[in-house]
């Protein structure tokens, strides 16, 4: 792990990357501002791009240059995360939150596959509106329009693929 966080650490914020330099509130905090979260993760899970993408906490932003490791003592329990995230979203969200030692500072890593879209919550809460389908384009997060949404659906009917068959016949002679 420690490689892939050196090498994020040279990549500029989009639509699969994310450096936080303080922890999302979460223990004792308000709605509105547990939100933040809920909605990083929704865009993330509906943003167009080739792999995982990562939301690292912990990290001052750099423009132009190596982005600085700070830390953070405050880290989320996964599997709370998990239930605080998947009890308001319409599908299952997949995602991971783990803790790395990273030149001696603990950074928090939510790691967010590619997965079916859209996802989005159920009720509204704090700033996540019920319904409203967030998405990381560039470095923002944006709600989609029906062409979006759309496109979502079709991104994810196109990677089932139809089934193979393949038959040989021995000769026996």
């Amino acid at each position: 792990m420690s490689s892939l966080i050196e090498n994020l650490l040279y990549q500029s914020e989009g639509t699969a990357l994310d450096f936080k330099k303080e922890q999302y509130s979460f223990e004792k905090a308000t709605d509105e501002q547990k939100s933040e979260l809920l909605k990083d993760v929704i865009a993330f899970s509906n943003s167009w791009r080739q792999g995982e993408a990562y939301i690292v906490i912990g990290v001052q932003e750099v423009t132009g240059g190596r982005h600085i490791p700070i830390g953070t003592e405050d880290h989320f329990d996964d599997s709370r995360l998990q239930q605080f995230i998947n009890g308001k979203t319409n599908r299952k969200v997949t995602f991971s939150y783990e803790v790395h030692l990273f030149e001696g500072k603990k950074i928090g890593v939510i790691r967010i596959p590619k997965q079916e879209r859209p996802i989005y919550a159920v009720k509204n809460y704090g700033k996540v509106k019920k319904e409203v389908v967030y998405y990381r384009s560039s470095s923002s997060t944006l709600p989609a329009n029906p062409d979006d949404i759309a496109r979502m659906g079709r991104d994810s009917v196109q990677k089932t693929l139809p089934p193979v068959i393949d038959l040989q016949f021995a000769n026996l002679q």
